[in-house]
């Protein structure tokens, strides 16, 4: 995959909570090389190892974001995205940024909409 495409991709999308919300996604150097690393021919496997506070979710929404636009280099009809999280909790904040940066972008959301939302007790999923 070429990463520039992917970063030139990621990198207008919408901030879809925290200090950044609405704000254009802006990749930081660390990020970016993360991307470069992650993507390369070979790899099958990539982990991101960070602090409290060093955008770990803020990255992970944003891959998933990008992988469920059609015009993005992540995007492959019927994939599933999957994240782990350290609690529901985590995982529906993740979530809920995706669903809120779709909204940001003028995706409608429900039935018949682009994509749809389950959020059970256990789940929270983006389907398109």
């Amino acid at each position: 995959m070429d990463t520039r495409a992917l970063i030139t991709h990621i990198e207008p999308l919408p901030v879809g909570d925290g200090d950044l919300y609405r704000e254009p996604y802006r990749l930081l150097k660390y990020q970016k090389q993360f991307l470069r690393g992650t993507f390369k021919p070979g790899i099958m496997r990539a982990g991101f190892t960070l602090g409290r506070g060093g955008g770990k979710t803020g990255l992970a929404s944003t891959l998933a974001l990008s992988a469920l636009l059609p015009d993005s280099p992540l995007h492959r009809p019927g994939f599933e995205t999957a994240v782990i999280a350290s609690s529901f909790v985590q995982a529906v904040i993740y979530g809920q940024a995706v669903k809120t940066s779709l909204e940001l972008m003028g995706k409608s959301l429900g039935t018949h909409g682009d994509f749809r939302v389950l959020d059970s007790q256990n789940t929270f999923e983006l389907v398109n």
